[in-house]
């Protein structure tokens, strides 16, 4: 995966990368597609060709944390685990859960955070079977 991307300076790229950039501003702001197309010079198909593929670089990315749990199941586990991230003012950007198999279950965390702070909560976390952590 860390192939599939590339980090490069504007300049080199063509101009309907920026547009689409500015479009999705324009769209996160409450404009439909239609109109922000328009105000920006670039048809609609364009902008979904590019959409999923052009963003801005995020600086905070050496903030995130990339996680693997296993937890012993027990009525609201999940639950209790995002709220105790939560509680320690922990930004969840992805989670995905996997299947329970043998009673246990299989999450997948991105956080942005620093290390220490999720530590804590997984040190103190009662039903964490396993964990791996990456930066």
């Amino acid at each position: 995966m860390s192939n599939d991307y590339y980090l490069i300076n504007k300049k080199a790229l063509p101009e309907y990368f920026e547009k689409v950039i500015e479009i999705k501003n324009l769209i996160s702001r409450g404009m439909s597609v239609t109109d922000a197309c328009k105000k920006c010079s670039l048809s609609r198909s364009t902008f979904y060709k590019y959409n999923k593929y052009v963003s801005l670089y995020d600086d905070e990315i050496d903030n995130y944390i990339y996680i693997s749990i296993s937890l012993y199941y027990e009525k609201n586990i999940i639950i209790n685990l995002l709220n105790e991230i939560a509680n320690n003012n922990i930004e969840i950007i992805k989670i995905t859960q996997d299947s329970p198999i043998n009673n246990i279950i299989y999450l997948s965390l991105t956080l942005k955070t620093d290390k220490d702070s999720i530590l804590n909560i997984i040190y103190n976390f009662k039903n964490i079977k396993s964990f791996e952590l990456s930066e």
